[in-house]
C-alpha cells in the first residue's frame, strides 16, 4: 500500500492535488491553446512537466504519480476524446516520459545537469527522437484506427512526435534548471538597462510579426531574428533567461498560428503546424545549445583561471624561497657562523670596493684597524 510518510514532502495530498490541477490545466491549454481549428495538435505540454517530475524525483514515487496522472488525463480529455481513447493516450504519455527518464538516468554521467554536453546530447537523443518517435507510433495508431480524419497514420505519427518533443523541449530543460539552481538564479538575477530595453522589444516584434495576416514583404525565413535575439539574451544574461524567453516566443507563436496568422500562414494546416514545429524545435535547440557550450566554456575558463593563479602563487613562493634561500647563502659566505662577524672575504671584498672608489674619484682613504687581545 502506498502511502504519503514513504514520500516525504511532495507526495501529501495538497501536492498530489496540484500536481492533478497542474497536468488538468496543461492539457487544457494543449487543447484550446496549442490546437489548429482543425484539430491538429501543434505542442502538448503536458509531457515537457511529467519529464522533469520524473527526473528530479526518485523512481519509487512515479507510481503515486501516474495513479494521480491518469485520472487527470481523462478529466483533461473529456468531451474531445471518449474515456477509452483519454486512458490509452494518458498511457502512452506516461510509458514515453518515463522510459526518456529512465533511460537518461541510466545513461548520464551527472543528475539532470544541462549545463554538462554530455546530458544535453543524451536529451536530445532520447527525449526529443527516440522517446517521442516510440510514442508516436502508439499514438498515431489510436487517431488512425478510432478517429475519423482524413489524414495518414504518417502525418499523425509526425504531427505527435514533434507535439511531444516540443513540450519536452519548452518546459523539461527549463524547469529542470530552475529546480537546481533556484536559490542561485533569484540571488544572481539583477537589474539591466540592457534586458529592459531588448526583452520587451524582442516580445513586441513577436506580437507584430506572428500577429499580422500574410504579405509578401514577410518571409517565411523571418522568424529566425529571434533566434539571434535568444543568442544574445544566452550570451548576456544566462541560460535561464534565455530559456524563459523562448518559450514566451514560443507561446506566441503558437497562439497566432493556430489562429492562421503569422509567416506560416500560406501552408495548409498540416503544413502550418509542421513548419511551425520545425521553427521552434529548431530555435529552442539551438538556444539550449548554445547555453550548455557557453556554460562549458565559461567553466573551462574558470578551471583554466584558477589553475593560472594557483601556478602564478606557486611560482611567486619558489622565487621568494630562492630568494630567502640565496640571501641565507651569502651571509654564510660573508659572515662568521659562531659570532655572526664579516670575516676575510667580506673584508677583502669591501676593501677592494673602497679602494676602486677612492681612486676613480681622487679621493682620501683612511683604514682603522683595532687588535683585540683575548678575543
Amino acid at each position: 500500500m502506498l502511502t504519503c510518510s514513504r514520500y516525504k514532502v511532495l507526495c501529501f495530498p495538497p501536492f498530489l492535488l496540484l500536481l492533478a490541477l497542474g497536468y488538468i490545466a496543461l492539457s487544457k491549454l494543449s487543447i484550446y491553446f496549442a490546437t489548429m481549428s482543425e484539430g491538429i495538435s501543434i505542442v502538448w505540454f503536458p509531457n515537457g512537466f511529467l519529464l522533469f517530475l520524473f527526473l528530479v524525483r526518485p523512481m519509487r514515487e512515479w507510481l503515486l504519480y501516474a495513479s494521480v496522472i491518469l485520472p487527470s488525463e481523462i478529466i483533461a480529455y473529456t468531451p474531445t476524446f471518449t474515456y477509452l481513447q483519454a486512458l490509452e493516450f494518458g498511457l502512452i504519455n506516461l510509458g514515453e516520459t518515463m522510459f526518456a527518464a529512465i533511460m537518461i538516468q541510466k545513461f548520464s554521467d551527472s543528475r539532470h545537469n544541462f549545463e554538462n554536453i554530455r546530458y544535453f546530447l543524451l536529451f536530445v537523443i532520447v527525449a526529443l527522437t527516440l522517446s517521442p518517435a516510440l510514442g508516436a507510433i502508439l499514438g498515431a495508431a489510436v487517431y488512425h484506427a478510432q478517429i475519423e480524419s482524413q489524414n495518414n497514420f504518417l502525418a499523425f505519427w509526425r504531427i505527435w512526435m514533434f507535439g511531444d518533443a516540443l513540450g519536452i523541449l519548452l518546459f523539461t530543460p527549463l524547469l529542470v534548471t530552475l529546480y537546481e539552481k533556484k536559490k542561485q538564479f533569484f540571488s544572481d538575477s539583477h537589474f539591466s538597462i540592457e534586458s529592459f530595453i531588448m526583452i520587451p522589444l524582442t516580445l513586441a516584434l513577436a506580437f507584430f510579426l506572428f500577429s499580422s495576416d500574410f504579405s509578401p514583404n514577410l518571409l517565411p525565413s523571418t522568424p529566425i531574428i529571434f533566434i539571434l535575439a535568444l543568442l544574445w539574451i544566452g550570451y548576456r544574461r544566462g541560460l535561464v533567461e534565455s530559456l524563459l524567453m523562448s518559450v514566451l516566443l514560443s507561446m506566441i507563436a503558437i497562439y497566432f498560428t493556430a489562429d492562421h496568422k503569422g509567416p506560416f500562414a500560406i501552408f495548409n494546416a498540416v503544413q502550418n503546424t509542421l513548419y511551425l514545429q520545425e521553427f521552434i524545435a529548431a530555435m529552442v535547440t539551438i538556444t539550449l545549445f548554445f547555453g550548455v557550450l557557453l556554460q562549458q566554456i565559461n567553466e573551462k575558463t574558470a578551471q583554466l583561471t584558477f589553475l593560472s593563479k594557483n601556478l602564478e602563487d606557486q611560482v611567486f613562493k619558489k622565487t621568494n624561497d630562492l630568494q630567502l634561500a640565496n640571501q641565507k647563502l651569502f651571509e654564510l659566505a660573508i659572515k662568521d657562523s659562531l659570532t655572526h662577524i664579516y670575516n676575510r672575504r667580506f673584508l677583502v671584498e669591501r676593501a677592494e670596493q673602497e679602494v676602486s672608489t677612492a681612486l676613480r674619484y681622487n679621493s682620501e682613504l683612511s683604514l682603522i684597524m683595532f687588535d683585540i687581545d683575548f678575543f
